[in-house]
């Protein structure tokens, strides 16, 4: 719990059209999730948004306002509604989700990071309004400061041809934000003379680096993590002077995707329990492309992202009901492969022409 002389005031403010619950808190050290505790490298004066209900139209919902200020040269999309999305009712998600969603919303606000849903927890939150609802863990793709703006070294590059030193600084840098934060990042060593990226495009993360989950382990990123579960993965990507993402971009396991930025800017808002995440601006679109159309092609799983190939046709209707509440509400999802789904008996879909 916060140290009582250290916290200035709780605040519960309300009016006609916003009740949220806010800790304010000045010139301390520790930030509170929830239950647990992490600690911040440097003093700031936190605000720490628990509880929202839509704001008043003038005011931009608060993760409307953590997005689009990151993507002013793209504008917002007209098709979906930050508020409205974030007050629609009858979606749940774990704690644990919902904390990642908190703080990470929150952060990556402060520093002006563009960050979306990505694979099985996007799948889960554009079908059925949760990221449990299609994966076990809290997917999400970052774009590291000064790629967008075309100010990072490795932009200036083909993408594998970025030097190391310069990567492993660039990247260091960056989790260094996640990890002053509070958050555990497997293999991760605050001191730069001590980290080696290994030229990762993909880092696992986990709420609570103060705990020693592993105590034998020597890299401070290990002694805080656990393998068992609970876990974030954070993809990252290079973007070309062209204009496109490049993923897994010195992997030799994993599919390189190149991806146009039209597919995901401007981020748009998808349900996730009870509060949103930022979403590609096509979800579809961006679904079937990433890992080399790995979710297109799934022969477990079906073709049909809105559903999978073992379910009955009321579980699969189900899915439809849920996708349609999506949209009703404003949220980004796979409702355009709805009308393919139905017209096909429930038996499969296709993206409607582009």
């Amino acid at each position: 719990m916060w140290n009582k002389k250290r916290a200035v005031a709780a605040t519960l403010a309300f009016n006609a059209c916003v009740a949220t619950l806010v800790f304010v808190r000045w010139d301390v050290h520790e930030i509170s999730t929830t239950a647990n505790e992490v600690t911040a490298a440097h003093k700031v004066k936190e605000v720490i948004l628990l509880t929202t209900v839509p704001s008043p139209p003038e005011t931009p919902a608060p993760f409307e306002a953590a997005t689009r200020s990151q993507n002013d040269e793209a504008g917002t999309d007209p098709r979906f509604d930050w508020q409205r999305c974030a007050s629609c009712e009858g979606f749940t998600d774990s704690p644990t989700n919902e904390r990642y969603q908190t703080l990470l919303t929150r952060l990556f606000a402060e520093h002006r990071v563009t960050w979306w849903a990505d694979e099985g927890g996007l799948i889960g939150a554009s079908r059925g309004g949760a990221y449990r609802s299609a994966d076990d863990d809290f997917d999400f793709f970052a774009v590291m400061p000064g790629q967008l703006e075309g100010t990072s070294p490795c932009m200036r590059t083909p993408p594998d041809a970025c030097e190391k030193a310069a990567w492993d600084r660039e990247m260091h840098a960056f989790l260094l934000l996640l990890w002053n934060a509070g958050l555990c990042i497997n293999n991760f060593d605050p001191d730069l003379s001590k980290f080696d990226s290994q030229r990762r495009l993909m880092w696992s993360i986990m709420l609570d680096r103060s705990k020693v989950r592993q105590p034998h382990a020597t890299i401070p990123g290990k002694r805080c993590y656990d393998h068992k579960g609970g876990f974030a993965h954070m993809h990252l990507g290079i973007i070309s002077p062209e204009r496109e993402l490049h993923t897994n971009v010195w992997s030799k396991g994993h599919p390189r995707d190149k991806l146009p930025l039209s597919l995901i800017l401007p981020v748009t808002p998808c349900k996730a329990g009870n509060g949103i995440v930022p979403c590609p601006n096509d979800v579809v679109g961006y679904l079937m492309a990433r890992n080399n159309r790995e979710y297109a092609t799934s022969k477990s799983e079906g073709s049909c992202l809105l559903i999978r190939k073992k379910w009955g046709v009321d579980k699969k209707k189900e899915a439809v009901a849920s996708v349609e509440k999506l949209n009703s509400c404003g949220c980004n999802s796979l409702h355009p492969l709805v009308s393919s789904l139905v017209a096909s008996n429930y038996e499969t879909c296709h993206p409607p022409h582009r």
